[in-house]
């Protein structure tokens, strides 16, 4: 029987070890790869979904914001509200723009395109929408206060003319300087002036029903600017005179109210406020004098005030503490910004009449998405 060398038969077992270590390498290199590939494959999955979310989620942020700063066509800007803004493991942006004319301030019943887009790892997600306002809703702005009996109502809601119409008839004012007429506002969506901060106003003649004993003024005003003095309503003249004199202001992120006697000035102040804001502004004088702001009385007095010696002239817009003797010159401090719904009534408004004369104003417009124009522009 022939007989096998034995380094023959070492080569064989050598080779068949290399050939089986050689296989289980390729089966294990290629199970890895089987493994990795999987695993980016379900990285890459989980990144497009963050990708969706944060960009959904950019849509739903843009319209929480619109919906608590019903200003935001002033104070936000036409473009981009967040950049690559961090969620969980994605970053999102919100891009607001007018698609009319790209200003969002000069219309507030324009449409906008809302764009949500979110990124994650190397994902990209872009939503696109467009909104338009649910009203318009004038509500019953004029006939909340018509019910009430002012002695002189200005709405300020005038489309054309110099002349400031009195919804009562009564005293009639005339827009002195050019100032910008029926501009589009949330508030409510009603017309409302913008004053330019150089020398519009409002001059209204004295007549005698506004010689009172007791007596409320409300308004509702918005100022660009709110550090430097601004006049919003001023029944006024320099010195005391007579008594009675009234001066209501902006100043040093206040509003502010000055009032005196034939020999003192007392002064009432709120809490502060932000530019590019509405609010409601109340003053009431008889048995002690109270300021209001939004419905909530926020300053009070117990030195009464009356208004029966005061024969001066009305303005809107500007401050009269420095003019002349029944004169609106020298005017001071022009406002920047807009005042409307200005009412001047013969009683004197309790703290519960003021909260539900707030209450009783419609809200800001809200935008809604219309259904039709929900659109993935990139995935």
């Amino acid at each position: 029987m022939p007989i096998t060398p034995t380094s023959r038969r070492r080569g064989s077992i050598y080779l068949l070890v290399l050939v089986t270590v050689s296989t289980v390498t390729v089966l294990g290199l290629a199970s890895l790869s089987v493994v990795s590939s999987r695993r980016l494959e379900s990285e890459s999955v989980g990144s497009v979904m963050d990708a969706r979310a944060a960009a959904e989620s950019a849509i739903d942020l843009a319209l929480a914001i619109m919906n608590e700063n019903p200003d935001w066509r002033w104070s936000l800007p036409n473009g981009n509200w967040r950049s690559d803004a961090p969620l969980g493991a994605a970053a999102y942006t919100i891009n607001v723009v007018d698609p009319d004319d790209g200003d969002m301030a000069n219309g507030v019943l324009h449409p906008v395109l809302l764009t949500g887009e979110g990124r994650s790892a190397r994902a990209r997600s872009v939503v696109r929408v467009r909104l338009e306002p649910e009203g318009p809703f004038e509500g019953a702005f004029a006939g909340i206060i018509e019910a009430l009996s002012p002695l002189s109502y200005w709405r300020l809601a005038d489309t054309s003319g110099s002349k400031a119409a009195d919804v009562t008839g009564h005293r009639t004012g005339d827009y002195r300087n050019g100032v910008t007429l029926a501009r589009r506002t949330s508030l409510g969506a009603t017309l409302v002036p913008a004053f330019d901060g150089t020398n519009d106003f409002v001059e209204i003649d004295h007549g005698a029903k506004f010689e009172v004993t007791q007596g409320t003024i409300t308004f509702w005003f918005r100022a660009d600017r709110t550090g430097q003095r601004a006049g919003v309503f001023s029944k006024d003249a320099t010195g005391f005179v007579d008594g009675g004199h009234l001066d209501i202001y902006v100043r040093n992120d206040r509003l502010w109210a000055d009032f005196s006697s034939k020999t003192d000035m007392y002064t009432l102040s709120t809490p502060k406020i932000q530019a590019n804001t509405w609010y409601f502004g109340v003053f009431t004088f008889g048995a002690g004098t109270q300021l209001y702001l939004n419905g909530s009385l926020v300053a009070s007095s117990p030195v009464s005030h009356a208004m029966d010696k005061n024969k001066e002239k009305i303005a809107i817009g500007v401050s009269l503490a420095s003019s002349a003797k029944g004169s609106v010159s020298p005017w001071t401090d022009p406002f920047p910004g807009s005042i409307c719904e200005v009412a001047f009534f013969g009683t004197q408004f309790t703290e519960t009449d003021v909260a539900d004369l707030y209450a009783a104003y419609p809200p800001p417009l809200r935008m809604r998405i219309v259904s039709t124009s929900w659109e993935r522009i990139a995935d």
